[in-house]
């Protein structure tokens, strides 16, 4: 089979899903992607820039629901904490 044709029947065929999720679970979800972000060496502006691109589609989907002013406070706070922790060590 080509590469570029899709098998119907390919166990490994990439599926993805939604799943329903509480508030708290959407924030913690936020929080992990905000600091896999900055520890890949990002800057907390570079990040907020994956937040307000329609490009990335999670990260805006977070954007929409929760607004600019709760995504630039949860990176400010998840970038202090980050910094905090990795300054202790």
């Amino acid at each position: 089979m080509p590469r570029d044709e899709a098998d119907a029947e390919d166990p490994n065929e990439l599926v993805g899903v939604t799943l329903p999720a509480s508030a708290a679970d959407e924030a913690q979800m936020a929080v992990c992607i905000v600091e896999e972000f900055l520890r890949m060496g990002m800057t907390p502006e570079q990040v907020l820039r994956l937040f307000r691109s329609p490009s990335y589609r999670l990260t805006h989907a977070l954007y929409a629901r929760r607004g600019e002013a709760w995504i630039v406070r949860l990176v400010s706070s998840v970038e202090a904490d980050w910094r905090a922790r990795t300054c202790r060590t």
